[in-house]
């Protein structure tokens, strides 16, 4: 729970959208939001630099610009780790929202199948996550009060994917008991067609082109079934700034894949 108000900065060009987003973050729920509104990707950045928000809600087709170039000038002014960013998109247009979670997006969701529940949900763990991890950046020892009781799964695995340490929802994710985890690396466990894809941007963080990186993808249970998730990892380093282990933090997002596929 947030027990200060939530600041999040509604990026929209078309002004019924932003009237409905702002609607349903106000109603049915007990979170305070303080609620920012910008018509254009130039307005939402020159808003940002004198406002501190906890999450941005991303309209993927601006008037000015895209998601992803959104996104990459985002990234050349501040710090892509202190807020979390939503992306909406339109049916058909999924793959550009990947697109832009591999430029610092934390989730994204489809116009059409927007309801109050899933936005306030997809926001309060995209928040979460970037908080999780600010903590474990800033300090390890305060992190681990906040390891065990996070809504989201969240794991350390070594630089060859095997098992450091992992919390409960975790393994509730995965279907997996806390001594099979650690018979396992983590490459063992996602679903074989999408393994190319996350080692791809593996490279790409263990090669200094990126700090972090947010993928979709299919992992295999314990039970045997396949199950979606959203995925953010991260890189910790040593003092000498080499690689020292990654930082994981799962959501899982099988329903919502359901919805998507149903649709």
């Amino acid at each position: 729970m947030f027990s200060q108000p939530i600041s999040v900065l509604i990026i929209n060009d078309d002004k019924q959208d932003r009237l409905t987003i702002r609607h349903y973050l106000s109603t049915g729920n007990k979170k305070n939001y303080q609620i920012f509104e910008a018509s254009s990707g130039k307005k939402a950045l020159e808003t940002l630099k004198t406002v501190r928000v906890d999450g941005v809600i991303l309209d993927f087709h601006l008037s000015d610009m895209d998601g992803v170039e959104f996104l990459q000038q985002l990234q050349n002014h501040f710090f892509s780790s202190t807020f979390a960013v939503i992306i909406l998109t339109e049916v058909g247009n999924e793959s550009r929202a990947m697109q832009a979670m591999k430029n610092g997006a934390q989730d994204y969701l489809i116009q059409e199948n927007l309801t109050r529940y899933n936005l306030q949900k997809s926001l309060y763990l995209a928040i979460e996550r970037v908080k999780i991890r600010r903590k474990l950046e800033q300090s390890e020892q305060r992190f681990r009060g906040t390891f065990e009781q996070a809504a989201v799964g969240i794991y350390h695995i070594n630089l060859v994917g095997e098992f450091l340490l992992f919390n409960q929802r975790f393994s509730q994710i995965t279907g997996y008991f806390s001594e099979e985890i650690k018979q396992k690396t983590l490459e063992e466990i996602i679903f074989y067609e999408d393994l190319p894809k996350y080692q791809k941007q593996l490279e790409r963080l263990l090669n200094h082109e990126t700090e972090t990186f947010t993928l979709e993808q299919r992992v295999l249970r314990g039970d045997g079934l396949i199950i979606w998730i959203n995925v953010t990892v991260s890189v910790i380093k040593k003092k000498d700034s080499s690689p020292d282990y990654l930082l994981g933090i799962v959501e899982e997002i099988q329903e919502r894949k359901q919805t998507e596929i149903n649709f």
